[in-house]
């Protein structure tokens, strides 16, 4: 089952699929074939340092990655995960959540192979 789109409100992603039903997350793991909850815990991340290579197993066969800093930006990205990123040839986008959202909706409605990390709040 593929994705359909992709929504943001406050403390809540929710992953809507092409049959119509969804999945609402507190942070989501979201990519042209799939959703997951992101679970800060399992790879350590925090606001800082932020983003972990532990957090982008579920993407790596994603062509595009879209990395959530939050809807006001507190959300780090370390220059490690962006060089783990760039050494598997990712095209990267970091963002804060309202643009993330709009790219990757826009980017899985062109037919791409996106995925990306979605942090709901802060």
């Amino acid at each position: 089952m593929y994705i359909g789109c992709l929504r943001h409100k406050w403390g809540e992603m929710k992953v809507v699929r092409e049959d119509g039903t969804s999945r609402l997350y507190k942070d989501a793991v979201v990519w042209y074939k799939g959703s997951r909850n992101w679970d800060w815990n399992v790879s350590g991340t925090r606001h800082t340092p932020g983003i972990q290579i532990g957090d982008l197993k579920h993407l790596m066969r994603c062509d595009i990655i879209i990395l959530s800093r939050g809807v006001d930006g507190r959300l780090n990205v370390p220059s490690a995960t962006l060089c783990y990123l760039e050494q598997h040839n990712k095209e990267v986008h970091v963002l804060k959540t309202p643009d993330a959202v709009r790219l990757f909706n826009q980017l899985l409605s062109a037919g791409e192979y996106v995925g990306g990390l979605f942090h709901s709040t802060c």
